[in-house]
């Protein structure tokens, strides 16, 4: 993963849903027979960030981040914005799985 870093981390979180989007299509849009430095597109958004979220994109990227993982940052991200506490709020996701679970089990 350090190889497709590549530059120093950021010492503070600055990274935000916008610029991954952003950074994202762009990479969509880029042709590979146009696009002669595949790698520097697809690193832009990984320059200068904090080393955790060089860490979550990469494995984002390359499939080797797991969904349970992704799940759980998300709820912590939807609680921390509603200024609620995590636990909580991770507990109605659970209880709300069980209840669509229990639906399809009829």
């Amino acid at each position: 993963m350090s190889a497709l870093r590549g530059e120093a981390a950021a010492a503070a979180s600055t990274l935000t849903v916008a610029e991954v989007d952003a950074a994202l299509a762009g990479i969509a849009a880029t042709s590979a027979r146009v696009s002669k430095r595949p790698c520097d597109t697809t690193a832009r958004p990984l320059r200068s960030r904090h080393q955790g979220e060089q860490d979550f994109l990469v494995r984002l990227l390359v499939g080797e981040l797991r969904q349970g993982a992704l799940e759980g940052v998300m709820i912590d991200a939807v609680a921390a914005a509603a200024a609620l506490p995590a636990a909580p709020v991770r507990r109605a996701a659970m209880l709300l799985e069980i209840l669509r679970w229990s639906r399809t089990q009829r």
